[in-house]
């Protein structure tokens, strides 16, 4: 019993991530458990076909600026199971988010890349702090990955995000749906630290018992 438990919180620290300033979910049931959802869009809705947006181009508190976006539909043989929105130049999709409402602090999305199979994706997120990247994977097409972030600070906000391929520089989009913003509540940051601790010495004990 003692080792299926250690085993479950070591897979719990596996989907959620303290980086320097935020924390990153690979999980979405635990991302949105985390707070409160204020809003999620897709382009579902959209034709199936590939659609060239306004330059400035905003669904919910999201306006998307890449210098040509696009929706592409799952009618246009890149093997994508719903609507994604991407950088007709390939890469880096761009977004800035509206927070004179809520100063939103999660935000978490679905995605793939689309075209050639990407070796080296950055996330960054801006936050009222500054800007914090993180390398992430994504498949060609399907399925999607779901990525979250939630600001470790009191009243930090999230306010801009980018999706960029590395490798190729050409040839490969990142492309996102189930845009998620919400609020959490962030613990004093005394509080946090203790719980990161705990995390790691909880790895450390299942790795032990494991042996």
């Amino acid at each position: 019993m003692r080792r299926i438990l250690l085993k479950a919180v070591a897979a719990l620290a596996t989907a959620v991530t303290t980086l320097a300033d935020v924390t990153l979910f690979t999980d979405r049931a635990l991302f949105e458990a985390s707070g409160s959802v204020i809003e999620n869009t897709n382009f579902d809705d959209m034709p199936q076909d590939i659609i060239t947006l306004d330059p400035l181009f905003s669904r919910g508190s999201v306006t998307y600026t890449a210098p040509q976006g696009i929706i592409v539909g799952t009618g246009t043989g890149f093997n994508n199971p719903r609507a994604l929105i991407a950088n007709n130049m390939w890469t880096p999709l761009t977004a800035s988010i509206d927070t004179a409402t809520f100063q939103y602090n999660m935000l978490g999305f679905d995605a793939a890349v689309l075209g050639a199979e990407a070796f080296g994706v950055d996330l960054s997120v801006t936050t009222s702090r500054g800007v914090y990247t993180v390398p992430i994977s994504l498949n060609a097409g399907q399925p999607l990955s779901f990525y979250g972030v939630r600001a470790t600070y009191q009243g930090e906000t999230i306010t801009a995000f980018s999706l960029n391929v590395k490798t190729p520089t050409w040839g490969s989009a990142p492309a996102i749906t189930a845009v998620t913003l919400g609020l959490a509540p962030v613990p004093e940051p005394e509080i946090l630290a203790a719980f990161s601790a705990a995390v790691l010495v909880t790895i450390g004990l299942s790795r032990r018992f494991a042996r």
